[in-house]
């Protein structure tokens, strides 16, 4: 059956969105793929390594929608149509999911960074070990704080904490502040923009299981 104007244009939008959607996800992988690698050779600490591997499998995902409506809405394939739109739905139930546990779970979070800290200044304290240490240096300057849950994380404080880059061993010029706590204040300050883009990421979901819903329907018939 021959496609309305109105439904031309659904076609060429699914088309053109998620050819951009598949080509993010290319990007994306790669990145995901270095991210978790380097994390490897940080740490050892499997729950660190969970959410750069939840990550890559997020992306590859995306990467899959990508191919199954560009290629679906091209041409006018129902079952990659139905398959996008199923791996939507569900996608946006896991959202909604994952939602609802960040907020019951959400005073977790500071454990778990806690966490992760110490198990990286325990890498960053083996000799040798430079770009660990580089790490923790450059991520204490930026947050300007000391340790995972203070200065005493360290063996050394004034050694790897000081503001001065270590040139001063004086204690009254290291930072005070935890780094788990910096690092948590400044993902909760960024809680609204989260959320704002989950919301309109939802409606475009929303819409983009509409629209292959539509041209799978259309090719039924």
């Amino acid at each position: 059956m021959a496609l309305t104007c109105g439904e031309q244009c659904l076609r060429i939008l699914l088309v053109v969105c998620n050819l951009f959607v598949f080509l993010f996800g290319c990007i994306c992988t790669g990145f995901a793929a270095y991210t978790l690698a380097k994390v490897k050779e940080y740490t050892n600490d499997q729950w660190a390594i969970v959410i750069p591997a939840f990550i890559l499998a997020l992306v590859l995902l995306i990467l899959l929608l990508g191919f199954l409506g560009c290629c679906g809405a091209w041409k006018l394939n129902s079952c990659c149509l139905k398959t996008y739109a199923a791996i939507i739905t569900v996608l946006i139930i896991i959202e909604v999911i994952c939602g609802i546990l960040i907020l019951v779970y959400h005073d977790k979070g500071k454990d778990f960074i806690v966490r992760f800290l110490k198990e990286c200044i325990r890498d960053a304290e083996i000799p040798g070990n430079i770009e660990m240490e580089d790490m923790m240096r450059n991520l204490q300057e930026k947050f300007e704080c000391c340790g995972a849950a203070g200065p005493m994380d360290w063996s050394n404080p004034t050694k790897y904490c000081d503001r001065h880059g270590g040139l001063i061993s004086n204690v009254s010029s290291i930072f005070k502040r935890g780094c788990a706590d910096a690092i948590y204040e400044y993902l909760r300050s960024h809680a609204i923009v989260v959320g704002v883009t989950a919301i309109v990421l939802s409606i475009i979901e929303i819409g983009a299981v509409f629209a292959a819903c539509c041209l799978a329907g259309k090719r039924s018939a």
